[in-house]
Order: C-alpha cells, then structure tokens, then sequence
C-alpha cells in the first residue's frame, strides 16, 4: 500500500508536468470566449478584459470552430455541449468543475469537440448514469488532459466512435470509463487509479488501449461481448494487480495479462508509463520512459546534449527504466550514468535508425539518484577535455610553485649579492687603511 499510495502521488506530480498551463488557440475565422469566477462584478463580454462569469454564458454566446478559456477557479455547474467548439482550462489542478453532486455534469452532443485542462468532480453517486461527461451517438471527441474524480462514471461513452482520450487522470470513481456500443475509439496514456472499476466495455471493439497505467483498482476490466487490443505490439498498460517477471530484462513482462475471453494484454508494462517532452530547435520530441522508480526533474541540457533526471522509490531497493532516445536529440551510441557512475545498458531489438530504447538497472539502496544520459563519443570527448583541463591545472598549479620557488631563490641571490657588495666595500676600506698604514 506504501509503495503504490507513493506512486499515485508522483503519477500525478508528473502528469501535472505535462500541461501546467493552456494558452488559448488563435484562429483568424474563430473567436476566443474567456471565463472566469473572478469577474464577479461585470461587465460580462466574454473579453479577455471583461470575461463571462461561467462556463454556461461563454458557451451561450459561442459558435461551432470557437474556444472557450476558463480560467483558475472553481465552477459549481453542469452544462450541455452542444457545438463543435474546444473547451480549455488554464490549469487542470486549479480550474474545476464541480458538480456538488446534482447529476451529470458535461453532456456533449455534438460532435468535434475537445475538452482539456480541468477538474471534473462530484457528479453524485445515487444513480448508475450520473457522470463526469457524458457522450452520446457522437464521433471525433478528444478529451486530454483532465482529471475526474468522485464521480459514478468518469466518462460515459454510448454508441460513440474515432474518439480519442489521452493523459487524462481518473480517481475514485465507481466507474472510471465507461464503453457501450462504441468502437475504434483511442484510450492511451491515462492514469486510472483507485476506482471501483477502472474500465466497463459493453459490446465495444476495436478499441485501441495501451500506456495507461491501473493501479489500486478494486475490479480493473469488466468486458462483456467486446474485443479490443490492449497492446500496440510492442508495449501494453500497466497493471497493479501484474505477478509475472521480466526475466529477460526489457520492461515488459514475460506473460500476457489476462482481461478476458480474446482480451490479452500481450506485452504488459512491469513499471508505470511515462511520455516527456523536450522541445529543441523547434521542434518537440517525445521520449516515453517506463520505470518501476519515479522520474522527476526531467530536463534537457543543451549544452551537453544530455538528458538529465532523478529516480526516486520508497521500497524498491533495484530500480530500472526502458527509455526511448530520438537520435535527433542525441545521437547514438549512449552512454548513461548512474550518480555519474556508468551503468551497463541494453539496446532493445526495437532501436531503429531514429529511436533508440535503451533498458538499464541501479541501485536504489540510497534515494534519490542522478541520471544523466549523452552521446558516447561527445561523453569521451568531455572526459578527455577534462584530463586536459586538469593537466593543465596541474601545470598551472607547477607553474605558480615554480614561480614562487624563482622568486624566493631571486631575493636570496640578491641579498647575497647585497651582501657580497658590502664586504666588497669592507674589504676596499680594510685595505685602504692597510696601504695607508
């Protein structure tokens, strides 16, 4: 129980990484509706200066292809969504929707729409069909980004199909996501923790679902007359409840995890999926990480070209990471240091010509630790420069000696010199008197 309330809180301190803040789309042929709870006194035009004082208004006043930006504050209503529009947060663990347990709290009936960036809450418990959101005979959702939490359903998804739901968090629902009659929808990258039943998927198939990570669910899959695909043939979920062993040390464990009849994921994750991005001359690249430790302070040095972060765990005393490297931010071969000690590593058959994943192990006896990645050649390079420097300290450091040691024999040989002056002048005195005498 230690080690997985420990991981709950580090998914979600990473998934908050993933989108602190939301700035709001500019289209030429849309508009921007603001929102927020601030603006309590008007006037209300859905401004950035003047922003509505609730979702409802902004929504009343928008048209299909606009954006509504809410932003940090708490929102005690429930609304439909029944326009092509996106609905954005500014801040997913400050911008919340509560429904304070009225009843459902986002319908959408149209389709194309977005919602991300909020916390959606407390939609009542006293009957099986109150949820977070509710969708309904629609196509082309996309819900990222969000957290749901203390609802009967999290998302509820009827006869809906080609939607996506990406890096969202559900908590302590009943039923976090709920699948009836819908097909070749994208469930990936969510973290679906402690819930009565993480997934309910009613005669829905073609479902594509892998990187989400299950943990401390009292029932985890309930599939009834569906088929889906819980892998994507390389890389599957994560799941609390997983007993088999990864024996030949890839990340991915050796047996399949069994969901139901033709329900197998094929290649389970042994640690919790994480996907980072580093953006570097113009351009974003994703390098998914999966680690039975918690990764925190994911950076990029651009100076060394070197990825740079700490693994933490509360029990484990080995840790391990599969971590995929595009060769465009650092090129291959690697090198990784562990607390600047180099580990061994593996290059998994998966590498190719641009993505290398590499799996390696520490030692976690001592926590946190440092991880440092970079290019080989440029890591021996870096090594060689700093010999050098050093020799040349060292030079430096016998130079400076050197040049004390001339200085010191400099003052001796001229106060010798000084001395002999005198006894010269002594001596010609003496024998002055002598030849006078």
């Amino acid at each position: 129980m230690k080690k997985s309330a420990f991981l709950i809180t580090s998914l979600l301190l990473i998934s908050s990484l993933a989108l602190i803040l939301t700035n709001p789309p500019t289209n030429a042929n849309t508009k921007t509706i603001y929102v927020d709870d601030n603006n309590t006194t008007g006037p209300w035009d859905g401004t950035q200066e003047h922003p509505y004082q609730n979702i409802t208004s902004g929504l009343a006043h928008a048209s299909p292809g606009d954006t509504i930006y809410v932003h940090n504050g708490t929102y005690y209503e429930r609304f439909t969504i029944d326009k092509s529009i996106s609905l954005i947060g500014q801040n997913k663990n400050a911008t919340i929707i509560d429904g304070n347990k009225t009843g459902t709290i986002i319908k959408v009936t149209a389709n194309n729409v977005n919602i991300s960036g909020f916390t959606i809450k407390n939609s009542g418990l006293f009957h099986y069909t109150l949820c977070g959101i509710h969708i309904e005979n629609l196509a082309n959702i996309t819900l990222n980004n969000n957290i749901l939490i203390y609802n009967y359903k999290g998302i509820r998804i009827i006869n809906s199909n080609n939607s996506i739901f990406v890096t969202n968090t559900f908590i302590e629902n009943l039923e976090a996501i709920y699948l009836t009659d819908s097909h070749n929808n994208s469930i990936t990258e969510n973290n679906i923790l402690e819930n009565q039943f993480a997934m309910v998927l009613d005669n829905s198939n073609n479902n594509t679902i892998f990187h989400n990570n299950l943990i401390n669910n009292t029932n985890t899959i309930s599939s009834i007359n569906s088929i889906n695909s819980w892998d994507n043939g390389i890389e599957g979920n994560y799941w609390s409840d997983y007993k088999g062993k990864d024996v030949d040390q890839d990340g991915i464990g050796d047996l399949p995890y069994t969901i139901a009849t033709n329900n197998l994921d094929n290649h389970p994750l042994m640690g919790t999926f994480s996907d980072f991005t580093i953006t570097y001359e113009n351009k974003t690249h994703h390098i998914p990480t999966i680690s039975n430790s918690t990764i925190s302070n994911f950076k990029f040095n651009k100076t060394f070209n070197m990825l740079n972060f700490k693994v933490t765990d509360t029990t484990d005393t080995t840790g391990f990471c599969r971590i995929t490297i595009p060769e465009q931010l650092i090129h291959k071969p690697y090198i990784v240091l562990v607390d600047e000690q180099k580990v061994n590593t593996t290059a998994l058959p998966i590498s190719n010509t641009t993505h290398t994943t590499l799996y390696f192990t520490y030692n976690l006896t001592t926590s946190p630790r440092e991880v440092k990645i970079l290019s080989k050649p440029y890591y021996e390079l870096l090594e060689n420069y700093n010999a050098l420097l050093e020799n040349y300290r060292n030079l430096n450091s016998t130079y400076y000696q050197l040049l004390i040691d001339y200085d010191s024999l400099n003052q001796t040989y001229w106060q010798l010199f000084t001395n002999y002056t005198d006894l010269q002048t002594s001596y010609e005195a003496l024998n002055q008197t002598y030849q006078e005498t």
